[in-house]
């Protein structure tokens, strides 16, 4: 994990506030529980093609999941933690992702202002390259 001083800190912590400001809870919420979900998939090395035809949606469909544009079911969220056999409790992970604690973990990357506020943008307009992250990500 990146070691961050205490200004920094407090930069991140506004950042976030700022993105939750301009982006409604239903988007945080999908965009947390996107990353989550594209982490699990990675670490099952199973392709969205594959989950998308395990749980009868289109691929595309799964990008729009992991990318937080589109919200899933919960019939579809359900048969995704079957399909991907994911151990953790979902009552933990959606209380995770209403806490905004993946998107957090993805702005800790960052190392200086204007990273954070190029990141900020990306989130706000949908437009991150969540691929970039994928190592940064803890689930536990």
């Amino acid at each position: 994990k990146i070691r961050k001083g205490k200004k920094m800190m407090e930069i991140i912590t506004k950042t976030i506030i700022e993105v939750n400001k301009e982006v409604s809870p239903q988007k945080i919420f999908n965009i947390n529980l996107g990353i989550f979900l594209r982490k699990q998939r990675l670490d099952c090395r199973k392709t969205q093609t594959w989950v998308a035809k395990n749980i009868n949606v289109t691929f595309q469909q799964i990008q729009k999941y992991e990318k937080g544009v589109n919200s899933i079911s919960v019939y579809n969220l359900l048969r995704l933690w079957s399909v991907l056999r994911i151990d953790q409790p979902l009552g933990d992970v959606l209380s995770a992702c209403q806490k905004n604690i993946y998107l957090r973990q993805i702005f800790m990357t960052r190392t200086d202002e204007e990273q954070l506020a190029d990141l900020k943008r990306q989130v706000i307009n949908h437009q991150v390259d969540y691929k970039k992250f994928d190592a940064f990500i803890d689930i536990k």
